[in-house]
């Protein structure tokens, strides 16, 4: 039922990038979330900054759990075009905790996150 009632809408964005400069492999993992316990809520170009990218996720089964953001984009990453996390943010964006080198980050039981990459 979430799936049919909150369906996936993919937009254009506008090139940003020469194309010649880099490419995408054929055939890859957009977005890589073994977690069975982990549910992707959104991800979005951020409210206030063209250049980062909101992503929020949420813990759905009432266990502890963990998210390693440095292997969550493997495509993008591989390619060149890879999303940096920059900090831990507020549901209206607003930076609450930066990550620094943690590239780990630990999901309370039930727990809302969002992520800011840049």
């Amino acid at each position: 039922g979430y799936a049919f009632s909150q369906p996936l809408i993919a937009m254009p964005l506008k090139d940003t990038v020469e194309t010649s400069e880099v490419t995408l492999p054929p055939i890859g993992q957009f977005l890589n979330l073994p977690q069975e316990n982990l549910f992707l809520m959104s991800l979005k170009q951020a409210e206030d900054n063209p250049n980062a990218w909101s992503v929020r996720f949420y813990e759905g089964h009432g266990e502890a759990t963990t998210l390693a953001l440095d292997h969550l984009f493997p495509v993008m990453n591989a390619s060149g075009l890879g999303l940096t996390p920059h900090c831990i943010t507020t549901v209206l964006e607003e930076p609450m905790a930066s990550i620094d080198n943690e590239m780990v980050q630990a999901i309370a039981p039930w727990k809302i996150v969002t992520v800011a990459f840049q």
